[in-house]
């Protein structure tokens, strides 16, 4: 006889220790804003991803292998998004982990970069823009207050307006924007100009 997910101890200390997991990953995720300007090589990326998507099984595989009565439906996107979750988390951390070599114990270079502005996010979440500081360069989010908001128009004119950022370069020439995070104060008007007028 099925029992459901939350009469069983361990099942219950499953789903508390995955939901925990997850929420401090993100917690910490959205208060450290700097991010490295360009993504990890290929290779190092396809294998990040590949130890992410099997770090996931186990997890999907305990979810699975716990009865439901009514909630095939949850339990079934809990098993299918775990892996994908364990990648993103293991290419997060594996960035984290590149930048804390490049910076920690470090005096950086720091200069100011103009980043053009190629999407913004309105209503959807935190507002934001995008920006990438040149055609390697990873995709960004910034956040950004409502006055800067109100002068972008990314959406019509993408990359026609830039965000002068501070960028800094550590160990072996690693690059990364010193961004706020989510819980500091947002990019202002200040660093707001046309990207002609480089």
């Amino acid at each position: 006889m099925g029992y459901q997910l939350s009469g069983n101890p361990a099942a219950r200390r499953l789903r508390i220790a995955i939901v925990a997991g997850v929420s401090v990953c993100f917690l910490e995720a959205m208060s450290h804003g700097n991010e490295l300007v360009y993504p990890l090589p290929s290779p190092w990326r396809a294998i990040l991803l590949l130890i992410g998507f099997l770090s996931g099984f186990p997890f999907a595989m305990a979810v699975a292998r716990r009865p439901l009565s009514d909630r095939k439906l949850g339990k079934f996107v809990a098993v299918v998004s775990l892996p994908f979750l364990s990648m993103a988390i293991t290419s997060y951390y594996a960035r984290r982990a590149v930048e804390a070599y490049a910076f920690a114990n470090f005096l950086p270079q720091e200069e100011k970069v103009f980043a053009p502005i190629v999407s913004m996010n309105v209503g959807r979440g935190p507002d934001s823009a995008t920006v990438v500081t040149d055609e390697a360069a990873r995709e960004i989010t910034v956040y950004v207050s409502d006055k800067l908001l109100l002068r972008m128009d990314a959406f019509r004119y993408p990359g026609r307006d830039c965000l002068i950022l501070p960028q800094q370069t550590g160990r072996n020439g690693i690059k990364r924007l010193v961004l706020p995070g989510y819980f500091q104060q947002e990019i202002d008007t200040a660093a707001f100009r046309r990207c002609s007028a480089k």
